[in-house]
């Protein structure tokens, strides 16, 4: 008797996915077609397999988010993993941009805060004391903050890398500042700005995973070898250097999009995280209401993907 099939369409509804990450998994093998284009179908026992549930380390995570390449879902990648992963346990986030956009997507007023990143970095404040918690107008009743807090940034983070770039251990600032809350969070998630300061190298030198979101656009991989190389220098003085992933963004459904996704498969191969993120109007809105895409439009399509790729990275 033939296993029951289902088509790509019917089985990203099913599982809350997109076509293209069910593409993805194709393209790896590790999901079998019957068929080929839009007419493929797969068995629903594969799927089933592939995404079930399975066992999860319990190590520390520190994700670093960065591309110097500005509009690629940074800040929007940032704020919906650090959500979906304080839902599992104790989650940190981090505004390293100086323009503070994670930390007003969180509610929070960033020119009024008097405790921010910088004051870690620059003048060596106990990283605790900068802790802020999330700040909703109106939190749904789900919404749980104390899983969530954050420490703020604002412009005055600007000056960081010339006034540290001086000092012995420069790019472990940050790595050595973490060490005060390595028993408070089991997640961390780092929001970098776009270029490859000394904010971004701390970012790097602290993680434990670092993302490199590339949204669907002409130049979308241009710059990424110069960041690699900055990587694999960091690397270098680091005993665990951190694992780099490449996740596709703002993915929408025409071909200019398939040929990008090819040249970023056919760049860096299994370091392309399979799940793709999903161009959405629901992404601005929600920044527009300064609150963060999973909590205020929690069945967006664009919110199943950022669910799906944390269960990804977790392993689950």
């Amino acid at each position: 008797m033939s296993a029951q099939r289902i088509d790509l369409a019917e089985a990203a509804a099913t599982y809350q996915v997109s076509i293209h990450t069910l593409r993805n998994y194709i393209r790896t093998g590790e999901l079998k077609p019957h068929g080929q284009g839009k007419a493929a179908q797969v068995d629903c026992s594969d799927l089933a397999t592939l995404f079930a549930p399975k066992p999860t380390t319990e190590r520390r995570r520190v994700f670093a988010i960065c591309n110097h390449k500005g509009g690629v879902a940074k800040t929007t990648t940032a704020g919906a993993l650090g959500w979906f992963l304080s839902r599992r346990a104790p989650t940190l986030m981090i505004d390293a941009d100086p323009q503070g956009h994670l930390t007003q997507v969180c509610g929070l007023d960033s020119d009024a805060l008097e405790r921010t990143l910088y004051e870690v970095m620059v003048k060596g404040m106990p990283i605790q004391e900068a802790i802020q918690p999330i700040v909703l107008r109106e939190p749904p009743l789900e919404f749980e903050p104390s899983s969530l807090n954050i420490v703020g940034s604002n412009l005055e983070l600007a000056e960081t890398t010339m006034q540290v770039t001086g000092r012995p251990w420069w790019a472990k600032i940050l790595r050595n500042a973490l060490k005060g809350v390595a028993d408070d969070y089991q997640y961390v998630v780092i929001d970098c700005p776009p270029n490859l300061d000394a904010l971004t190298v701390n970012a790097i030198a602290s993680a434990t995973d670092v993302i490199v979101p590339v949204d669907m656009g002409a130049f979308s991989l241009r710059g990424t070898v110069k960041l690699l190389e900055i990587m694999r220098h960091v690397g270098e003085e680091l005993s665990e250097p951190p694992d780099v992933w490449f996740l596709a963004t703002r993915v929408e459904p025409n071909q200019f999009t398939e040929d990008v996704l090819d040249q970023l498969w056919q760049a860096y191969g299994n370091r392309v995280l399979h799940t793709v993120i999903r161009k959405a109007v629901d992404v601005g809105r929600s920044q527009m209401y300064r609150c963060p895409l999973p909590v205020m439009f929690p069945n967006n399509m664009t919110t199943n993907d950022y669910a799906a790729l944390t269960r990804e990275l977790l392993n689950e």
